[in-house]
């Protein structure tokens, strides 16, 4: 045969590049479905598929469309995002947690309410900080990046306890790692030819990271902001910790409207963010 799929007359510009399309096209409309690639009904006039050259066409919001999807984001390829991440990004991560733990020892809410709205959410493990910490693959990288931030908002209060410092030594030296749920925008699609092991690539769409071309990002406050928050004396929380049962609770008399006026009046921060008050509306926007 000349190809390595038992399949005559089969090559890259022809039956490849018209089975990649057709993939393509499919899976931006359905998820699960079979399909008969013999009926008429897909037929494909956009391009000739037997010349020296064709196109293949994928959806650049595939990625997104994936995160929805149970049949692609599962535990495995989870924890595989999670320890292919660089470790400076997690707290970059566009979900609020509810807990630092799995066991729901310490709570991140920073108003009652928003506390009461997390039982609700308690089996989605994107609720809770152990899950990226668990899965960390360079703690170096991680001191560099949110070491100093870390320490002063989380680890100095939980080294109150032999449970805190049980728990910091247990993520550390971490070896099960334990994820439910967790998004991310690099995909890669293929197909697979009567169960062989030779793989077809559909499309690839890369991993890319752009928080200085974030447009907009309204009454949203990330946990990267709270430990840059706690971090500086420019901020009314500097020194705090976002922990809710310590002492030391950033936002006991604070609210993070407080937090986000004031840093309009700071200026662009360390991490590019510049607060701006709409006086016409009464809105607060982040804009990077």
């Amino acid at each position: 045969m000349a190809n390595d799929y038992f399949w005559a007359g089969f090559n890259t510009t022809g039956g490849y590049a018209f089975l990649a399309n057709f993939y393509n096209h499919q899976l931006f409309i359905n998820s699960n479905e079979d399909l008969l690639l013999d009926s008429d009904f897909y037929i494909d006039y956009s391009q000739s598929y037997n010349n020296s050259v064709s196109t293949i066409f994928w959806a650049p919001s595939a990625a997104k469309r994936a995160l929805h999807n149970p049949n692609v984001i599962t535990i495995v390829s989870a924890i595989t995002g999670f320890r292919a991440m660089d470790a400076c990004k997690l707290p970059w991560m566009f979900t609020q947690y509810c807990w630092l733990d799995f066991n729901q020892i310490w709570s991140l809410a920073s108003t009652n309410r928003r506390e009461q709205r997390y039982q609700n959410m308690s089996s989605n493990a994107a609720m809770y900080v152990e899950a990226g910490l668990r899965n960390i693959r360079d703690w170096k990288s991680w001191d560099n990046c949110w070491g100093t931030s870390f320490n002063i908002g989380i680890n100095n209060y939980l080294k109150t306890s032999s449970q805190g410092q049980a728990w910091l030594y247990a993520i550390k030296t971490n070896t099960n790692s334990q994820m439910r749920c967790h998004n991310g925008n690099h995909i890669i699609y293929n197909i697979l030819i009567c169960s062989l092991t030779y793989s077809l690539l559909l499309s690839r769409i890369p991993h890319s990271f752009h928080p200085t071309q974030q447009t907009l990002m309204l009454m949203y406050w990330l946990f990267a902001s709270d430990l840059w928050a706690v971090s500086t004396n420019l901020c009314l929380i500097g020194g705090m910790s976002p922990i809710r049962s310590s002492s030391n609770f950033a936002f006991n008399n604070i609210s993070s409207k407080d937090i986000l006026i004031q840093k309009s009046n700071i200026g662009k921060s360390s991490i590019g963010w510049i607060c701006s008050i709409e006086k016409s509306t009464r809105s607060i926007q982040i804009i990077l």
